[in-house]
């Protein structure tokens, strides 16, 4: 099968191309610009132009008639390559037909991990564990991974992890075995105006599952009248035994460890026969992701949090193991800032000093008036110093000062930060 992404280099698209090149299939694509998912494709010899004027796919189609035209969420139906490829009459969707396409295909079971906030590093966590249990899998995760790339396909696997993201809706085109949901919160405000509306569709998600794995604190408000909720208390803060820091990440690989004793209690198919204390020894040696709590240089972290539950925990996390956190802070989202600002009062708690860098703008409201850095700020009631920052020579002297003095430094956000912190600190 001949496939074409349109956006080949987005985090959604990316390790689906990925996963069609491990099956054998002929993989091209388009993007507008490279990125650390264009050099990942190119090192597995997966073909793009940085040309969405149409002629590429033109020629493609021309050489080898194209099977299938997948584009991503940020292309419109304005787009030229998008118009060529309905002019040329070829099969169009979003990536999640494709997939359920290759889970049928394949004769894969889905286990998906859902959810607002610790989806990447969960999904990493239930891949590791059966990669330590020896049971062949297949995935995609939405990040490249510390031991491994973002998407593989494994011939002879029963078992597709995914991570089941509810952007753009995406979620409600599965329908997994198991769904494990390590947390439930508000967020992507432009595909969810209200809460409500992102409840509701959790709920429909959960209903389209035979089996959900959660904490009671979180999903008992959505669906407690649903008979496949398996939910656990909370208040342990998980599993006794894993040694890894981060009370978020314990609790995410509780909640993994709890599904895969599930699946060797209920799928025959499963294989290995372990106990919970069996398998504590193989989940404390999760090497853990890019991004997620990431070392990029002695005393120098990147992490993707950009949502005030999310930058919570990992600070949390980090203020187990460092006495001084410097963070450096880039908000995602002015649509996002809107719907969570009453949430900053108290996330920056762990942290001794924070920079503030302007809110990173992406798929914007244009009648939403821009939150400034100081607004922003103000919302902060924790006892910290905070200051105006830019991306700029001015601020990476302050952080060499602070580093040099004993701080830790801490990048979070999810858009320019994670590749000028890398340029500037990851020597």
């Amino acid at each position: 099968m001949n496939i074409y992404f349109c956006g080949i280099g987005g985090a959604g698209l990316a390790p689906l191309a990925m996963l069609c090149s491990d099956i054998g299939w002929t993989v091209n694509g388009s993007d507008t610009q490279e990125s650390l998912n264009t050099t990942e494709l190119k090192s597995r010899n997966i073909t793009f132009e940085l040309d969405q004027s149409g002629n590429y796919l033109q020629r493609i189609h021309d050489e080898h008639p194209v099977d299938w035209f997948v584009y991503s969420s940020a292309v419109t139906d304005q787009n030229q390559e998008y118009l060529v490829a309905k002019k040329l009459g070829l099969t169009m969707t979003k990536r999640d037909e494709l997939l359920n396409h290759i889970l049928k295909e394949k004769n894969l079971k889905l286990l998906a991990v859902a959810g607002t906030h610790g989806k990447t590093t969960t999904t990493a966590m239930l891949v590791w564990l059966f990669m330590q249990m020896q049971i062949p899998v297949s995935y995609l995760i939405g990040s490249n991974i510390s031991f491994g790339a973002a998407a593989h396909y494994q011939k002879g696997s029963r078992y597709f992890v995914y991570e089941c993201d509810e952007f753009d809706r995406n979620f409600l085109a599965f329908s997994p075995q198991f769904a494990l949901v390590p947390s439930l919160d508000y967020d992507h405000p432009d595909t969810y105006p209200t809460k409500e509306i992102y409840r509701t569709a959790f709920y429909q998600f959960f209903a389209q599952c035979d089996a959900v794995i959660g904490w009671q604190v979180d999903l008992l408000t959505v669906a407690k009248d649903l008979p496949q909720m398996l939910l656990y208390n909370s208040a342990s803060g998980g599993e006794p035994g894993l040694i890894f820091f981060g009370a978020h990440n314990r609790k995410n690989m509780s909640l993994v460890l709890w599904m895969v004793e599930r699946l060797m209690l209920t799928d025959a198919e499963f294989g290995a026969q372990k106990s919970i204390a069996e398998l504590l020894p193989l989940a404390n040696t999760f090497p853990g992701t890019q991004r997620r709590q990431e070392k990029i240089a002695t005393d120098v972290y990147s992490d993707y949090a950009h949502h005030p539950v999310e930058i919570a925990a990992t600070l949390s996390g980090f203020a187990e193991e460092f006495d001084r956190l410097c963070v450096v802070y880039q908000p995602h989202q002015n649509i996002r800032q809107h719907a969570v600002m009453a949430e900053y009062a108290h996330c920056f708690d762990a942290a001794h000093t924070v920079y503030w860098l302007p809110t990173y703008l992406s798929r914007e409201d244009p009648k939403l008036e821009i939150l400034s850095q100081q607004t922003l700020i103000d919302l902060v009631k924790s006892d910290i110093e905070i200051h105006l920052a830019e991306l700029d020579e001015n601020l990476e002297l302050q952080l060499i000062h602070k580093k040099n003095t004993g701080s830790v430094l801490v990048f979070l956000g999810a858009g320019s930060i994670d590749a000028w912190a890398r340029e500037h600190f990851a020597h």
